[in-house]
Order: structure tokens, then C-alpha cells, then sequence
């Protein structure tokens, strides 16, 4: 599949499958997406809901890693335990995740070496 690097109206990128016109991410913001629906209806909701300080998540399709990174910084800043899990069918290459430079456009630069493990 021919892939390509978009940048999304928040400035942060994502990719672009050209055969199924199809963005891994909202064009209008790659990363207030997953803040938003991820992170705050998802990991903060269930939290909420389960008067828990700890969580498992199974993502089904790793994509980016961009919820898992923030996942990450969730459960840094709120000092909660987090497993997490996920699968991708279709991973990205090495060059295809240096390619997105989210080190430029990622919120907290002091964890951007998580995307260095990814590899």
C-alpha cells in the first residue's frame, strides 16, 4: 500500500493510505484526536468509572504508537500503573516511523525517546 506523511491542522502527522483514501488520524488534528477520544473518553472515562489507579489496555491495530505514547504520558503525569498491549497486522517500517519526525511535533520532548524503542 502506498503510504504518506500528512501533517494534520494541530501539526501533528500522520499517515495517508492512498488506495483506501484513508488517514490513520483526523486531518484536523492527529493528536487532539487521540487526546480526545483515547485518552479523555477512554482511559480517563473508565478510570473515572472504576475508582481505579491502575489500567490494562489492549489497542487492536498499533498504528503510529501515537496512543500508546500518550498513554504513556498519562500514566507518567497521573502516577497510575499501566499495562499495555496491542497487536498491528500491518506495522510500520522503521523508516516510516523516522519519517513522521514526532519528535518535532509531540508534546512532552523529555519521553520522545520512547519512540527510540519502538524499533
Amino acid at each position: 500500500m502506498q503510504k504518506r506523511i500528512i501533517k494534520t491542522a494541530d501539526g501533528s502527522p500522520s499517515i495517508y493510505i492512498e488506495e483506501l483514501n484513508e488517514n490513520y488520524h483526523s486531518k484536523h488534528g492527529a493528536v487532539t484526536e487521540s487526546n480526545y477520544v483515547y485518552i479523555k473518553k477512554g482511559i480517563v472515562h473508565w478510570l473515572d468509572h472504576n475508582n481505579k489507579n491502575e489500567l490494562k489496555v489492549f489497542e487492536m491495530g498499533f498504528g503510529t504508537g501515537l496512543n500508546a505514547y500518550l498513554s504513556y504520558l498519562f500514566a507518567v503525569k497521573q502516577k497510575i500503573m499501566c499495562d499495555y498491549f496491542t497487536i498491528e497486522k500491518y506495522p510500520l517500517s522503521l523508516e516510516e516511523v523516522q519519517s513522521l519526525k514526532f519528535k518535532k511535533s509531540l508534546p512532552a520532548p523529555k519521553y520522545h525517546l520512547f519512540f527510540d524503542e519502538l524499533h
